[in-house]
């Protein structure tokens, strides 16, 4: 048990780093620069080519990156540790 535990908690942490890296590096004014290119030309500024379904989902699959990317923004990494913490003390060994 003792493993597994182990092994949940360093797959957590590793997503937690994953959260701080891009906020790192998206919060910092270059970063800032480079969302804002993304948001312009992954289509999460216009509306998406709705006349041709390939090139739709295309296009949606450029959005999804961005929104994945904005989603790591909006987290918290301190909330995140936390919860790393609460879910070690639930577990049992």
């Amino acid at each position: 048990m003792a493993t597994n535990k182990a092994a949940a908690r360093k797959v957590a942490e590793r997503a937690v780093t994953r959260v701080d890296d891009y906020q790192k590096v998206f919060n910092s004014p270059h970063g800032k620069r480079v969302l804002y290119d993304l948001m312009l030309t992954c289509h999460m500024m216009q509306p998406l080519d709705t006349t041709n379904p390939t090139k739709m989902a295309f296009e949606e699959g450029q959005r999804q990156v961005v929104l994945r990317i904005m989603t790591y923004l909006k987290l918290d990494v301190a909330q995140l540790h936390e919860r790393i913490r609460e879910a070690d003390a639930q577990m049992v060994d």
